[in-house]
């Protein structure tokens, strides 16, 4: 199978789809007040959490200390879980966007291959790459399998690109298990 010019089609689709989802993420949720409010208070927990663990303290106060850290881990969880609410907001419109994109992608796309891959694909990655296509073609794939390696590929990029993601915790389930391991021995 030759090259096909509808492949770069279904990636820019895909972008244009995901620009769109992140415009409208960004109408309805990141803009808002309440939003931009969590967001700079979950910022600023970050940061009093970060200096709590920099902070060396006598052994006299370390149970103070260790209270205070864990106070600022909850706080940052639940400030975490405040602004991922006020996201859901934007998710039912999200989705839609997304089921509208899709559908628009299987109407011009349908039953056609438009990629050959370097390699047999396997389990899951087989249903995407085939879903669609008539024939039995091995290396085949459709434009389910570009949409989601663009949307794996890009989408994060995109929403980078509009500030659009919430900060991360500072700290980790693995990082304290690790640490009370560190304790215990």
């Amino acid at each position: 199978m030759g090259f096909s010019f509808q492949a770069p089609l279904v990636v820019i689709y895909s972008l244009i789809i995901g620009l769109l989802i992140e415009l409208v993420s960004y109408y309805f949720a990141y803009r808002s007040p309440s939003y931009k409010s969590a967001r700079e208070s979950l910022v600023k927990a970050i940061n009093e959490y970060k200096q709590l663990k920099k902070r060396k303290v006598d052994i006299l106060s370390k149970k103070k200390h260790e209270k205070s850290i864990s106070d600022a881990e909850s706080r940052i969880t639940s400030l975490q879980n405040n602004m991922q609410k006020s996201k859901f907001k934007s998710a039912i419109v999200n989705m839609a966007a997304m089921f509208f994109g899709f559908r628009v992608l299987r109407k011009k796309f349908a039953g056609i291959a438009l990629a050959s891959l370097p390699f047999n694909p396997i389990g899951p990655i087989k249903k995407i790459a085939f879903r669609g296509i008539a024939g039995s073609g091995v290396n085949q794939a459709g434009f389910m399998f570009l949409y989601t390696l663009t949307n794996l590929s890009f989408r994060k990029h995109i929403s980078l690109l509009f500030n659009n993601s919430i900060p991360k915790s500072p700290f980790s389930n693995f990082q304290k298990k690790l640490e009370e391991q560190q304790n215990l021995q």
